[in-house]
C-alpha cells in the first residue's frame, strides 16, 4: 500500500459534501467517500481528482460513476490519458465536453453507404 500525501485537491472536499447532499445521508456519503478515495492506492489522487471534476460538471454524485469512468478509461482508451489542462486551453478547447459514442454507431454510418472507404 502506498504511503499518501494526503493534501488533497479542493475538488475531493466538494464532492464529499456533494455525495453526502445526493444521498440525503452523510454517513452513507461518507462511505462512498472512502472508496473513492481507496481508488487513490491503485490509480493517481490528479486522475481521480480529473474524474471528480468532470463528474461534478455534469452533476453525478456516486462511488459507480468513479468506477464507470475508470472502466472506461482502461478498457476503451488503454494507453491514452487526458490532455493536460494548459494545452486544451492553448487550443482553446478547454470548454468542449463530450459524452462516449460507442463505434458501433460510426460502423453503422459507413455501412449504409454500401462501402467503406479506406
Amino acid at each position: 500500500m502506498q504511503n499518501h500525501n494526503w493534501k488533497l485537491p479542493e475538488i475531493f472536499d466538494e464532492y464529499h459534501r456533494l455525495i453526502q447532499a445526493h444521498l440525503r445521508s452523510k454517513s452513507k456519503g461518507t462511505r462512498e467517500f472512502i472508496d473513492i478515495l481507496r481508488l487513490t492506492e491503485e490509480y493517481s489522487i490528479p486522475t481521480i481528482s480529473r474524474i471528480l471534476k468532470d463528474l461534478d460538471q455534469k452533476n453525478r454524485y456516486s462511488y459507480q460513476d468513479v468506477l464507470s469512468v475508470l472502466r472506461y478509461q482502461t478498457q476503451c482508451t488503454t494507453g491514452t490519458q487526458y490532455l493536460a489542462d494548459d494545452i486544451l486551453k492553448e487550443l482553446n478547447i478547454d470548454h468542449i465536453y463530450t459524452t462516449h459514442l460507442p463505434l458501433s454507431d460510426y460502423d453503422s454510418l459507413l455501412v449504409k453507404g454500401g462501402e467503406i472507404n479506406g
